[in-house]
């Protein structure tokens, strides 16, 4: 028997919005979303399962299911995602003029070997966009890391 169907990962993300039609639409312009499949909630216009693909991942979406405690985050969520890209300068550039917003300037070299940056949704969803520049080894991030200490 078949542990997981055909494009899945083992750990898929089970995004909750009020509005998840909406939020849909703003990742397809923001994150290159896909949209491969979408179940409406019987008698209401209310989403009660879709999928997205951004990159190489799913993406579970949905609006609230009557009944249930789950809800969509008040303010930022806890929970932060960090997407690979082929160009982290001009998928910054999309997110912020499709609308999400950012604490940061813009993309930065990080010692680690990613160059990223962290835009918001309006939804409180975190999500760091990062493109591999470089490998480094542990003795390299344990120096930089040490480093930065020092400055502090």
């Amino acid at each position: 028997m078949k542990t997981l169907p055909d494009g899945m990962s083992s750990v898929i993300p089970h995004l909750m919005f009020d509005g998840a039609d909406e939020a849909i639409a703003f990742y397809e312009k923001t994150l290159d979303a896909n949209l491969t499949g979408r179940v409406g909630m019987p008698g209401s216009d209310s989403v009660l399962h879709a999928m997205l693909q951004i990159g190489t991942s799913t993406v579970f979406v949905s609006d609230p299911m009557p009944g249930s405690e789950r809800r969509p985050p008040q303010g930022l969520s806890p929970v932060e995602f960090y997407v690979y890209v082929e160009d982290v300068d001009a998928a910054f550039s999309k997110a912020m003029a499709g609308g999400m917003t950012s604490p940061d300037e813009g993309p930065m070299d990080m010692f680690w070997g990613d160059r990223t940056a962290v835009v918001h949704d309006p939804y409180g969803y975190v999500w760091t966009l990062a493109q591999h520049q470089r490998d480094v080894t542990p003795e390299e991030i344990e120096a930089a890391m040490a480093t930065m200490m020092q400055q502090e």
